[in-house]
C-alpha cells in the first residue's frame, strides 16, 4: 500500500483534464469567497462545485470540495456540516491528503464542541489529527492548527491553563511562519482571549482581543463576519473588566455586521444578542436586557429544526433574568427547555447535561423546592465527578449550590463542609483572587454566622468584599456580600456605624426594583429598622 503522504496523480489530458482545471478555478473562488466572509453567497455555489469535482473523479479535488462545503455549512447550516466534513476526511484519506484530513477533523471537532456539545467526540477527532500530524511529518502550520484546536477543547472543558499553553504554542508557530502582524493570527488570539477571560484574567483577555480585532479589521474591513465573532468575545472580556459601556458598544457593532452579512435567523446573531442581554442584566439594566433576550429567542425560533446548543444559553440567561426580577415560574419553563435540549443533543451522562441540571435546580431552590433542587444538584455532582474528577471546576459549582441549599434547610454545618470543598477546588485551579470565589466565600460567611462563629464569618465576608471590589460583579451579588458582612459585624461587635453603612450600601445597590432573589429590599429595611435606622 502507498504511504498516506503519496499524492494521487491528477489527470493529464482530455476532458478530465479540462474538468479538473474548471473545478480548480471554482474551488479557488470558493476559498476566496469564504476568506472574504461572504458565506451565504459561497454556500449557494457549493453544490455545483462539489458536483464538478466529483465528475472529474480525482480524489484530492473531491476531498477539497467537500471540505469547503462543510466549512460553509458550519457557518450557516450547522446540522449539515458534519456529513460534509466526514466525506472530506474520507476522501482525503483515500487520496493520501493528510493536510486536508487534519483540517477536516479539526473543523469537525470544533463543531462537536461548540454547536453540539460533544466534548468526547471532539477529543477523539483531535487525537486522530495529532497522530496524523506526528506520523506524516506535516508542516509547522498544520501542527499549529492542531495545537489551536486542542486549545479550543481544553477551554471548553474548563482546563484553562492547558488551553492557554496550546494557544500560545500555536501562536508561536504561526508567528514564526507568518510574522507578528499577519491577519491570520486573529483566530488564535481570539481563542487565547476566550481562555484568559474564562480563567478570570479579563484584563489580559482584553489585550488579546484588541490585537485580534486590529488584525481582523486590517484583513477583512469593517463588515467581515469573523470581526463580529471576535467583537462578541471582546465584549464579554470588557464587561468582566468593568467596562460595561464599551462592551455594549462592541456588541452593537457586532450586531450591525451580522445584520449586513447574515440572514436574520443566523445563530451567530442570536449568540451576540444573548451576550448583550447578559451584560445588560449584570449592569442592572433589566428592561434592556429583556428586550435583547426576547430578540435572541425570536432568532432561535426562526432556526428550522435547530439542535444548536447555543440556544441553551439563551434559555438559561433569559431564565436568570426572569428569576432576578421575580418571575421564577417563567424562568423554570425556559430552563426545562434547555434541560430537554441538552438531553436530546448530548445525553443524560454528559457534563453539559449536568450544567443544565444545576441551572434548573437553582431556580427550584429560589422557589423553595429545596428537596427537588438538592436531588438535581446531587445528580449533577455525580456526573461531573464521574467525567471530570472530584476536583473539577464544575464539581465545585455543584457543591456550592448544594451548600447554599443546605444553609436554607437549616444545616449550616453541612453547608460549611460543601462550600469549604468548593473553595479548595476553585483556589487550586484558579488561584486565590478569582472572582468566582466571592460567591463561595459569601456562602461560607453566612454558614459561619449561622453557627455563631462571627469572627470566621467576618473574615470570609471581608475577603469576598475585597474580591468583589477588584472584579466587577452584579449589584445584587455585591449587595448579598455586604448585607451578610453587616450582619456578621453586628453579631461580633454589636450595632456599629460600619455595619449600618454596609447594610445601607447593600440596599442602595438593589435599587427600587423588586427582586426575586435574596437579599430583598424588605429584608434589609427590616434589619435596619430593628437597629433604629430608617
Amino acid at each position: 500500500a502507498r504511504a498516506l503522504t503519496a499524492t494521487e496523480a491528477p489527470p493529464r489530458e482530455g476532458k478530465r483534464r479540462e474538468g479538473l482545471e474548471r473545478a480548480q478555478v471554482q474551488l479557488a473562488v470558493a476559498a476566496s469567497t469564504y476568506q472574504s466572509g461572504r458565506y451565504l453567497e459561497g454556500l449557494e455555489q457549493m453544490p455545483a462545485v462539489v458536483e464538478a469535482a466529483r465528475e472529474v473523479g480525482y480524489g484530492p479535488l473531491e476531498a477539497e470540495a467537500w471540505f469547503w462545503k462543510g466549512a460553509y455549512e458550519q457557518r450557516l447550516r450547522k446540522e449539515e456540516a458534519q456529513e460534509s466534513l466526514s466525506r472530506a476526511a474520507a476522501a482525503g484519506l483515500a487520496s493520501r491528503q493528510p493536510e486536508l484530513v487534519v483540517r477536516a477533523w479539526t473543523t469537525q471537532a470544533l463543531q462537536s464542541l461548540e454547536q453540539l456539545g460533544r466534548a468526547a467526540e471532539a477529543d477523539r477527532l483531535l487525537k486522530q489529527a495529532d497522530g496524523l500530524v506526528r506520523g506524516a511529518d506535516l508542516s509547522e502550520l498544520t501542527r499549529a492548527s492542531v495545537e489551536k484546536f486542542f486549545g479550543h477543547s481544553r477551554r471548553y472543558q474548563g482546563e484553562f491553563s492547558l488551553a492557554a499553553g496550546h494557544y500560545r504554542r500555536a501562536l508561536e508557530l504561526q508567528e514564526r511562519a507568518w510574522g507578528a502582524e499577519d491577519p491570520r493570527l486573529a483566530n488564535t488570539l481570539n481563542g487565547l482571549g476566550r481562555t484568559l477571560n474564562g480563567w478570570g484574567k479579563p484584563s489580559e483577555a482584553v489585550e488579546s482581543f484588541a490585537r485580534a480585532v486590529r488584525l481582523q479589521r486590517a484583513a477583512g474591513g469593517a463588515l467581515h463576519p469573523d470581526l463580529a465573532l471576535i467583537l462578541n468575545n471582546y465584549g464579554s472580556a470588557l464587561a468582566k473588566a468593568g467596562q460595561t459601556d464599551e462592551a455594549v458598544k462592541v456588541y452593537r457593532e457586532a450586531l450591525g455586521i451580522y445584520g449586513r452579512v447574515y440572514p436574520p435567523d443566523a445563530p451567530d446573531r442570536m449568540e451576540v444578542l444573548t451576550s448583550l442581554g447578559s451584560t445588560l442584566r449584570r449592569a442592572g439594566l433589566f428592561d434592556e436586557a429583556q428586550a435583547s433576550f426576547e430578540e435572541a429567542l425570536r432568532v432561535g425560533s426562526a432556526m428550522p429544526g435547530t439542535t444548536d446548543t447555543r440556544l441553551v444559553y439563551v434559555y438559561n440567561n433569559f431564565g436568570n433574568l426572569l428569576l432576578e426580577v421575580g418571575h421564577a415560574d417563567q424562568a423554570l419553563t425556559l430552563n426545562r427547555k434547555a434541560l430537554e435540549m441538552r438531553r436530546r443533543t448530548v445525553g443524560e451522562d454528559k457534563p453539559e447535561y449536568a450544567t443544565s441540571l444545576l441551572d434548573t435546580g437553582h431556580i427550584l431552590a429560589a422557589q423553595g423546592d429545596l428537596p427537588q433542587a438538592l436531588e438535581l444538584f446531587h445528580h449533577a455532582l455525580e456526573i461531573f465527578e464521574r467525567k471530570g474528577g472530584v476536583a473539577h471546576l464544575d464539581a465545585a459549582a455543584a457543591r456550592r449550590e448544594m451548600g447554599e441549599v443546605e444553609l436554607l434547610r437549616g444545616h449550616p454545618a453541612q453547608a460549611l463542609q460543601l462550600l469549604g470543598r468548593a473553595r479548595e477546588i476553585l483556589e487550586g485551579a484558579l488561584g486565590p483572587e478569582h472572582p468566582s470565589l466571592a460567591n463561595v466565600l459569601t456562602g461560607l460567611g453566612r454558614s459561619h454566622l449561622a453557627l455563631d462563629e462571627s469572627e470566621k464569618a467576618v473574615a470570609a465576608l471581608e475577603r469576598a468584599r475585597d474580591i468583589r471590589g477588584r472584579h466587577p460583579s452584579m449589584p445584587r451579588e455585591r449587595a448579598d456580600t455586604l448585607f451578610a458582612l453587616a450582619r456578621a459585624l453586628d453579631a461580633r461587635d454589636g450595632r456599629s456605624r460600619q455595619s449600618l453603612a454596609w447594610a445601607q450600601e447593600a440596599l442602595s445597590l438593589l435599587g427600587t426594583r423588586q427582586t426575586g432573589l435574596a437579599p430583598t429590599q424588605g429584608e434589609i429595611r427590616r434589619w435596619l429598622r430593628e437597629r433604629g435606622e430608617r
